[in-house]
């Protein structure tokens, strides 16, 4: 009778099935380090450059609340994009750089790479994304009426607006007087260039309407006394806020996944809640 065989012997279908486990452990170190390289900023992209300087610029025009309030001093930038892109920056260990532009130049400064990302209440624009990115939507809003209590409701749709003897306050450079141009072509505008007192201004009488984003409607008629905003739940359109970005498809990833996990946690209702108290 044979002795049985030795534990350390291997038969050629044990070696078989050695190489093969050997070999799928090998395919999956080799998967595991190419999507980590995927994943990873490539190194001449802007999202990779942030990383390495540790700085991160992103500019606001600075008059639309509740989304960015430039402060006169310089320091103490206020609104839910602010909130928001400050916690981006904290997230990834950068210094935020808040950098001041303007409605008519924000696309030429984004372009003229005066900063990586651009907030204070964007909204998303065939025009615009001619010449960066956009993050994933965060607000979804829509242009209404606001004006003095005492005729708001008489300006329901277009056609009450569209008329010639009105008065319409628009700031310039925006989406507000792309719309305004567009759906109001007898109606006589009136170009107010400073957004932070152009509420003051229409409750003063300088004009007799206002059209904006709902939010801010709903935002000013609840601080501007005698500015009413009575159709905000049903906008004229539908738009969608997002941030404004610079064509490097690694930092929008970045900005995306970051949105989605404040969206996930509710941090992001909450901040949208606060910004409007």
């Amino acid at each position: 009778m044979s002795a049985p065989p030795s534990p350390a012997r291997r038969t050629p279908q044990h070696r078989g099935a050695l190489l093969t486990a050997l070999a799928a452990l090998l395919l999956f170190f080799l998967f595991s380090a190419a999507r980590a390289a995927a994943q990873a900023a490539p190194e001449g992209s802007v999202w990779a450059r942030i990383e390495a300087s540790g700085v991160i610029r992103l500019g606001f025009p600075g008059d639309y609340a509740p989304f960015a309030l430039a402060p006169a001093s310089g320091k103490g930038w206020q609104g839910l994009d602010v909130a928001l892109l400050s916690r981006f920056a904290a997230r990834h260990h950068l210094h935020a750089v808040f950098v001041k532009t303007s409605w008519a130049g924000l696309a030429a400064d984004l372009r003229a790479g005066r900063f990586e990302i651009a907030g204070g209440g964007v909204s998303i624009t065939p025009e615009r994304e001619k010449i960066g990115l956009f993050s994933r939507p965060y607000l979804t809003d829509g242009k209404t009426v606001i004006a003095p209590c005492a005729t708001a409701q008489h300006f329901a749709t277009l056609t009450d607006i569209d008329r010639p003897e009105l008065r319409v306050l628009v700031n310039p450079g925006g989406t507000n007087e792309a719309f305004d141009r567009r759906f109001l072509p007898h109606a006589r505008l009136v170009l107010w260039p400073d957004n932070r007192s152009i509420f003051q201004a229409l409750a003063a009488g300088k004009g007799d309407l206002m059209i904006t984003d709902a939010i801010e409607a709903r935002y000013q008629a609840h601080r501007v006394a005698g500015l009413c905003a009575p159709f905000a739940s049903h906008p004229f359109t539908r738009s969608e806020k997002a941030f404004f970005l610079v064509s490097d498809p690694p930092l929008k990833e970045a900005l995306d996944r970051f949105l989605d996990e404040e969206e996930r946690s509710g941090e992001l209702a909450r901040l949208i809640s606060r910004s409007l108290d």
